[in-house]
């Protein structure tokens, strides 16, 4: 009797210890998006996705919590100082969940190291203050990959399919990403090589909440109505109501002039778009690195790379062919 109660009770031990190890090899994830549209939701299920294929999976071996923070970046702020856990890695997807993730570090935080916050799909993290600059080691408590095409690179994009001397309407929110993207525009436009091509800048407010991207979309509809005729084509801001499909579709829907993108929208014609899948598996990579014990030191922040959307349909429509780049 002894003996049995003996190799009972050492396998109830070995099963503790399975269960007890197994408890310790979860890992713990926060992803915070700004919304639950485009970008933001194709960047977190590539994330998801391929953390599987690495080995990484929900109630296996990752826990996983999930905030919509709607664009207020203060609900960052509340829900970091409110939370009991300790998260391996924060993931911020959106430039305002990573305002909010930088002002939580900037003022309620004493043990910074304890967080380590990998982001995508912001446009201007250096900017912001998440990391002084791409292509170095941050020293700072992020690192991620940068969301937008570049400036001049959609530019000369743009020129090779339409041509020169081209006048382009420009309607962008009021956005931090907008603003920012705005300032290299306005930069690019100066030189010599884009001297030739004439921009109408107009503005909506920024409108807050998870649909703010629909109404923005109804606020510019007046104005693609008033430069119709002025322009020879629209082009999207880098910004939340620029990539959804209420506004690419209301400007198709609007307009005469062909629309180009920044997503992979039904409404433009032509888009060179960061490339979210090759995004998220390089996310999904660092997330890893950073569970198997790798510091944010080690992972170098870079630019999205790019990738070309091309409407057959609504290139018949205007006359534009599948561009090669």
């Amino acid at each position: 009797m002894r003996k049995i109660m003996k190799k009972l009770i050492l396998l109830l031990i070995m099963v503790l210890s399975t269960v007890l190890s197994h408890a310790e090899e979860k890992k713990r994830l926060l992803i915070l998006d700004s919304q639950t549209q485009e970008p933001y939701r194709t960047l977190r299920e590539t994330v998801l996705n391929e953390l599987s294929a690495l080995g990484y999976r929900k109630e296996e071996n990752l826990l996983i919590e999930y905030e919509i923070i709607a664009n207020y970046a203060g609900r960052v702020r509340n829900i970091l100082r409110h939370s009991k856990k300790q998260y391996d890695v924060i993931f911020i997807n959106g430039t305002m969940s990573a305002m909010g993730a930088l002002e939580f570090i900037n003022r309620d935080v004493e043990n910074a190291d304890a967080y380590h916050f990998i982001f995508g799909n912001v446009t201007d993290p250096v900017g912001l203050g998440l990391i002084p600059a791409l292509g170095v080691p941050s020293h700072t408590r992020f690192t991620g990959i940068a969301y937008p095409v570049d400036v001049e690179e959609r530019l000369r994009f743009v020129k090779q399919i339409f041509g020169k001397n081209l006048k382009v309407g420009y309607i962008y929110a009021e956005m931090p990403q907008s603003l920012a993207y705005n300032r290299w525009l306005k930069s690019a436009l100066e030189k010599e090589a884009f001297r030739d091509m004439t921009f109408f800048f107009r503005s909506v407010e920024f409108v807050k909440s998870d649909r703010g991207h629909g109404r923005m979309a109804m606020l510019a509809e007046k104005i693609v109505r008033d430069l119709d005729s002025r322009v020879d084509l629209f082009m999207s801001p880098n910004d939340q109501m620029g990539i959804s499909g209420a506004f690419s579709q209301m400007v198709y829907r609007t307009s005469t002039k062909p629309l180009v993108g920044i997503g992979r929208d039904k409404g433009c014609v032509v888009s060179l778009t960061p490339d979210l899948a090759k995004t998220g598996q390089k996310l999904a990579a660092m997330i890893k690195q950073v569970f198997e014990g790798a510091k944010l030191d080690d992972l170098i922040p870079h630019s999205s790379e790019s990738s070309v959307y091309y409407d057959e349909e609504i290139g018949k429509k205007f006359n534009i062919n599948a561009p090669e780049w």
